[in-house]
């Protein structure tokens, strides 16, 4: 019977240091070498020698950088086929993902203004998308909780015999946690 399993690829410490180099180089654009370095608590030397990959940054070292940007290890994480995220995600703040949206489209429309968006452009416009890409996916994901524990709630009000719209429409909104509220349960 032939091995059907899927094994991942065994990558070389230069290949690794390579690609946190890359995604650490991305973050610095935004922040800051010395911003950078001192959140993650060592000498900006450090984050040079990771950058030009003289040295491998220790393995907290490394996952620290998460703290920083969420995205800061994407390209390790794509060099062995898997993503890292939020174990439980975190809806971004609506008004600040709004304005980043709109400096988004800004920026997109500023490239395609000579009728062609060449690498750079490119480039550009993906430091902007990646961090928005990760805020809207928690979003997303925040939005699906609260459709199941909404779910988990009319199950519930069912099970007691009381009844409520499956999924209101925005005008209902207020009025369905108004009948929440008068049956003495916290609105999910």
């Amino acid at each position: 019977m032939p091995d059907t399993q899927v094994r991942p690829t065994i990558h070389s410490k230069m290949d690794v240091s390579a690609r946190i180099a890359a995604g650490w180089a991305r973050v610095i654009v935004a922040v800051g070498k010395g911003k950078f370095a001192d959140k993650l608590e060592i000498d900006a030397k450090t984050v040079g020698r990771a950058l030009s990959g003289e040295n491998l940054p220790e393995l907290h070292t490394a996952f620290n950088s998460l703290a920083i940007d969420p995205t800061a290890l994407d390209e390790v994480a794509a060099l062995y086929g898997v993503e890292i995220r939020r174990k439980q995600s975190v809806a971004a703040n609506d008004m600040e993902t709004v304005a980043d949206l709109s400096h988004l489209v800004g920026k997109w429309v500023e490239a395609l203004s000579d009728g062609h968006r060449c690498h750079r452009e490119t480039l550009e416009l993906a430091l902007v998308m990646r961090p928005l890409l990760q805020r809207l996916k928690a979003q997303s994901e925040h939005a699906l909780l609260r459709r199941l524990r909404q779910d988990a709630l009319q199950a519930k009000d069912c099970a007691e015999g009381r009844s409520l719209p499956a999924m209101p429409h925005d005008s209902q909104c207020a009025d369905l946690q108004g009948m929440r509220r008068k049956a003495h349960r916290p609105c999910p």
